[in-house]
């Protein structure tokens, strides 16, 4: 079976229309989009960021209120020590110093 002449004359004209033609602007929109997803994977740093150029005089400072707050808060911190008595709900088990105080303790069964 023969291929038709149309279809090769629509290609044809397909790619000339891409060229210089009615898609060239979409074509040319699409290489920038590609472009730019293209440059920004290559400027990534090996944890996955974009890096950040920091502008200068904008958004380094903390304002005053925060800043105050946050002293609040450390000096809070540092006044008041939790202090844990692990051995009185489990017996005498001893759990080690080392771990988290956000980790859960699993109950021992007694069957």
């Amino acid at each position: 079976m023969a291929k038709s002449i149309r279809s090769k004359n629509k290609r044809a004209f397909r790619s000339k229309k891409r060229e210089d033609g009615v898609y060239a602007a979409t074509e040319a929109a699409r290489l920038h989009r590609l472009n730019s997803k293209l440059l920004t994977a290559i400027s990534k740093d090996k944890e996955g960021d974009v890096p950040i150029q920091d502008v200068e005089g904008e958004g380094n400072e903390i304002p005053a209120q925060e800043e105050h707050e946050l002293q609040e808060s450390a000096e809070l911190m540092e006044a008041s020590p939790v202090e844990e008595k692990r051995g009185d709900r489990r017996g005498d088990v001893e759990i080690p110093t080392y771990l988290s105080t956000f980790t859960i303790p699993i109950p021992q069964n007694e069957n």
